[in-house]
C-alpha cells in the first residue's frame, strides 16, 4: 500500500467536494506491517474448520467402534454379503446378524453359518472351531461318538462303519485281539479261551501236529523237535516197536510184530538160536548145543 501525506489527502478531499469543517479527522492510515481487520478471512475460515472437525485426511479419524457392514440387517442382500434375514439373521440360525466376529477376528456380519467358526448354529451338534477331530467336538460340528472314525480319548480305535465283528476293531471301538473270541483278521480262530489242547491254541492258530501243543488225535508234539528216530514221531504219535520206524532202543523194525520174520515183535533181529524158527532156519531150540535135535547151524539131526 502507498503512503499518503495527511497534505495529500486533504486537498484530494477538498477536490471531491468534501466539506472539511463537518468531516472527522480520518483514521491513520494502517503500515502494511499492521494488521488489517478485514484481512482475517484466513483465520476466519481456520476457525470455522476447526469449529466443524472438517478434515482432508486419509481417514484415521474413523470411528473404530463403526459396523463395518452398516447395511448388514437390512434384509437385502448387499455387496460382500452373502445373506441377510433382517431380523431374522441370528448367530443360532444360518445367517449371521450384524457385528458377528469368529475366530481371528473375521467379521462373519451377513455370512453364512459357518461350522469351526466356534459358533453352534443350524444343524451343528457343536462348534470348538478349528481344531481336532481328537477331541470332544470334531471338524463336522458333530460330538465325538463311537463309529464317527476319529479316535478319542478312552478309545482303542475307531475306524467307523468299519468296525464291528471279524475286524480289527469291534463295536465299542475296542482292538480285536486273540482271545476275545472273535476271529480278527490276521487270526486262523479265536475260541475265547487259553486251552492249547483244543482245536484253536492260545496263538489263535488252528490246531496241528508240529505246533508244540498236543491237539485233537495226538499222542505227542514236540513241535520242530519231532523226528521218526525220536520218542514222538513226524505224525504226532509216540514211537512204538513196530510202527516201521526205528525208534530209540530198537535194532531193528519191520513195521510189524512178526515173528521169524527177521525182526522180532521186540524189535531184535532173530537168528538161529533165538527159539523162534526164522527165515531159512529148519529148527530153532533157542539153544547153543549142536548135538541135539537142533544143531547150532538150526539144522535137524539126522
Amino acid at each position: 500500500m502507498r503512503r499518503f501525506t495527511l497534505a495529500t489527502l486533504l486537498l484530494a478531499l477538498e477536490a471531491c467536494g468534501v466539506d472539511l469543517a463537518d468531516t472527522t479527522a480520518p483514521a491513520p492510515v494502517a503500515d502494511d506491517d499492521t494488521p488489517d481487520a478485514s484481512n482475517t478471512s484466513d483465520a476466519d475460515d481456520a476457525a470455522d474448520e476447526s469449529s466443524t472437525g472438517a478434515s482432508t485426511g486419509d481417514g484415521d479419524d474413523a470411528d473404530p467402534d463403526a459396523d463395518p457392514n452398516p447395511d448388514c440387517g437390512n434384509g437385502r442382500i448387499d455387496p460382500g454379503e452373502a445373506c441377510d434375514d433382517g431380523e431374522d439373521n441370528d448367530v443360532n440360525g444360518w445367517c449371521m446378524p450384524p457385528g458377528t466376529v469368529i475366530f481371528g477376528g473375521a467379521d462373519r456380519s451377513c455370512m453364512p453359518a459357518l461350522c469351526t467358526d466356534g459358533l453352534v448354529n443350524g444343524d451343528e451338534e457343536c462348534d470348538d472351531g478349528p481344531g481336532s477331530d481328537h477331541d470332544a467336538c470334531t471338524n463336522a460340528c458333530k460330538l465325538a461318538s463311537c463309529g464317527d472314525g476319529h479316535q478319542q480319548s478312552g478309545e482303542q480305535c475307531d475306524w467307523g462303519d468299519a468296525n464291528g465283528p471279524g475286524g480289527a476293531c469291534l463295536e465299542g471301538c475296542v482292538l480285536n485281539v486273540c482271545g476275545d473270541g472273535d476271529k480278527g483278521p490276521d487270526e486262523q480262530c479265536d475260541d475265547g479261551n487259553a486251552d492249547d489242547t483244543d482245536g484253536c491254541t492260545s496263538a489263535c492258530t488252528v490246531a496241528k501236529c508240529g505246533d508244540g501243543f498236543v491237539g485233537p488225535g495226538e499222542q505227542c508234539d514236540l513241535g520242530d523237535e519231532n523226528n521218526n528216530a525220536g520218542t514222538c514221531t513226524l505224525a504226532c504219535l509216540n514211537a512204538k516197536c513196530g510202527d516201521g520206524k526205528l525208534g530209540p532202543g530198537e535194532l531193528c523194525d519191520d513195521g510189524n510184530l512178526d515173528e521169524g520174520d527177521g525182526c522180532s515183535s521186540e524189535c531184535e533181529p532173530v537168528g538161529c538160536g533165538d527159539g523162534v524158527v526164522g527165515l531159512g532156519e529148519a529148527c530153532d531150540d533157542g539153544n547153543k548145543t549142536d548135538d541135539d535135535a537142533c544143531s547150532n547151524a538150526c539144522e535137524v539131526n539126522p
